[in-house]
């Protein structure tokens, strides 16, 4: 069974506890950080975008936005070892994939039709049934990201921002 989505759910705060002056403790690097600093050599595209919301549907929250991700290596062939969520609160992106940690290789092979989570250049695979819910009819931004390796063990990123209307699709 397919299950993929992102889920508005709160996000733990971790606190570091120590003895050292405040001013020479260097903040912990946030895994949006980490991923956006990494080069890019994977496109990715959401439709539409920007999504309206359905009531009910396959989140199994009150609303849910459904909407095609497709990506593309752009240079070379790419391994996919990782994707998944972030969502814009305050300002800030936090990580948001459902089930709390990256989606993997093998779901992103099946999830994207891709043997392998093997991406060609300039051959595009999609997720038709892309999804994300919430509890409530509101607008928002979510960033998906990709992470693929290269022959040589180089990590390489591809990410785009999908778009929520906090209104329903009346053709759904």
């Amino acid at each position: 069974m397919r299950i993929m989505g992102v889920v508005l759910t709160g996000v733990g705060l971790a606190a570091a506890w120590g003895c050292s002056d405040p001013a020479h403790v260097a903040a912990p690097v946030s895994r949006y950080q980490m991923i956006m600093e990494l080069p890019v050599g994977i496109e990715v595209t959401h439709s539409p975008n920007p999504a309206k919301a359905m009531p009910g549907g396959r989140s199994g929250y009150p609303y849910t936005w459904l909407y095609k991700t497709s990506v593309r290596a752009l240079t070379q062939p790419l391994t996919i070892e990782e994707f998944g969520c972030f969502h814009l609160v305050s300002g800030q992106w936090q990580f948001s994939n459902y089930t709390g940690q990256p989606f993997t290789t093998s779901d992103f092979a099946e999830w994207y039709s891709c043997p392998d989570a093997r991406l060609q250049p300039g051959a595009e695979v999609s997720d038709p049934n892309n999804w994300s819910g919430s509890q409530t009819l509101q607008t928002g931004k979510k960033i998906w990201y990709f992470v693929g390796v290269d022959a040589s063990g180089k990590r390489w990123r591809g990410s785009a921002v999908v778009e929520e209307i906090g209104a329903v699709d009346e053709r759904k």
